[in-house]
């Protein structure tokens, strides 16, 4: 009897010894995949911050030349009143235009304000949300520096 319990201990132990083996293995094969997925991981976080970066700065252009269109505005309203009084008389007056002109700029400018104000809103919670992501990779990388 004892010679059976003692042949059951061996079976269990080389058994186990065999599990742990391939648990091994399997971690290790594991551990080299995930740095694979790291990588690309760390490549698209780099360019989603690349991405990011052009957004901000394409997020400004309109509302500048909104601004410098809109400078150029009243020059042109005040010459087109000049030339109004060399126009013959049934030329369609072209205060009422300049003024439509101004009155859409306006609009078109207030517009883009309001757009750029929720725009950078979300640029916020993209920067957020990239370091947070930027701190998973780091505690990731960590993970694996121990293996």
């Amino acid at each position: 009897m004892a010679e059976a319990a003692l042949s059951r201990s061996r079976a269990a132990a080389g058994g186990l010894y065999f599990l742990l083996t391939l648990l091994g293995l399997v971690c290790l094969t594991s551990s080299l995949v995930d740095n694979k997925k790291l990588e690309n991981m760390m490549e698209s976080l780099k360019e989603a911050r690349q991405n990011l970066e052009k957004l901000k700065a394409e997020k400004d252009t309109p509302p500048e030349l909104i601004s410098e269109y809109m400078s150029f505005m009243e020059p042109m309203m005040e010459f087109s009143k000049r030339l109004s009084k060399y126009l013959p008389d049934d030329f369609p007056p072209m205060d009422g235009l300049m003024e439509n002109i101004k009155g859409f700029m306006e609009k078109t400018k207030t517009y883009v304000d309001r757009e750029n104000v929720k725009m950078d809103a979300k640029i916020a919670k993209l920067e957020k949300n990239l370091e947070n992501v930027e701190k998973i990779i780091k505690a990731l990388k960590g993970y694996q520096a121990e293996l």
